[in-house]
């Protein structure tokens, strides 16, 4: 496989804090991490990538 799946990390407590700080409302780009970070895991799409690099060519 030609990229190495990495688990998504947890989130440094100062950041939470800065970030919540600014937007009390929250982000839709937090949310959707909160939501999404189970639901789509790098294992789930292996069959996707090619064993050794990129296709030269798009298959159809």
């Amino acid at each position: 496989m030609s990229l190495h799946p990495s688990p998504i990390g947890r989130i440094p407590a100062e950041t939470m804090r800065v970030a919540q700080a600014a937007f009390p409302c929250g982000m839709v780009v937090t949310r959707l991490r909160d939501e999404f970070a189970e639901l789509y895991r790098d294992e789930d799409f292996t069959a996707l990538d090619p064993c050794r690099g990129q296709l030269a060519v798009e298959l159809q």
